[in-house]
């Protein structure tokens, strides 16, 4: 009975190992690559992979001003300890503001698959749009709001560009200045 025990104990082990065996065998001298890394951007920095954020929300939030401010608050995961967010892209098609989270992670590193939490806040460009609802899209996530006016400033008056401020301001004297000149005319 001992002898049959050990037996399926060997059958057993023989083929766990077994499984992992390469599928083919490879040629000496010969490596695959298992991912093409994006080459260094100059001499000395370690080649980067860049990827999307995975996001989970978006908050808008209004700054008090006019014109009107915008952030919106994102949130989200990133997919290991290694990897951080990247470039923020920002573009306006029709009414749809699309925002682009980028990460990068280095190419040649070993890290803890473990899901990093992430936050950032990205000034969101709204100046000049008129009156109208609009969509923010963030990696696949959208949030809408609504401008009741236009998101411009007014003409200043005697400027033929609206907002902008070409006249010279007059300086008013000080009580002090406005006292000395005074003095002296007696």
């Amino acid at each position: 009975m001992r002898l049959t025990v050990n037996t399926a104990v060997l059958a057993v082990l023989a083929l766990l190992l077994g499984g992992c065996a390469p599928a083919e065998t490879p040629t000496p001298g010969t490596v695959k690559p298992l991912a093409t890394p994006t080459p260094p951007a100059t001499r000395g920095e370690p080649a980067m992979i860049a990827g999307e954020a995975a996001v989970e929300s978006v908050e808008l939030a209004f700054l008090e001003s006019f014109p009107l401010q915008m952030r919106a608050t994102i949130r989200g995961n990133l997919p290991d300890a290694c990897t951080s967010v990247g470039p923020i892209g920002q573009s306006l098609e029709g009414k749809v503001i699309t925002v682009t989270v980028a990460t990068v992670r280095p190419a040649d590193t070993m890290c803890a698959q473990v899901l990093t939490p992430f936050e950032v806040s990205v000034p969101l460009e709204i100046g000049g749009l008129a009156a109208g609802d609009y969509t923010v899209a963030v990696n696949g996530v959208e949030e809408t709001f609504t401008l009741a006016v236009d998101n411009v400033l007014p003409p200043v008056a005697g400027n033929a560009t609206p907002g902008v401020m070409t006249a010279v301001p007059t300086i008013a004297p000080t009580q002090a200045e406005a006292g000395a000149g005074a003095g002296s005319m007696a």
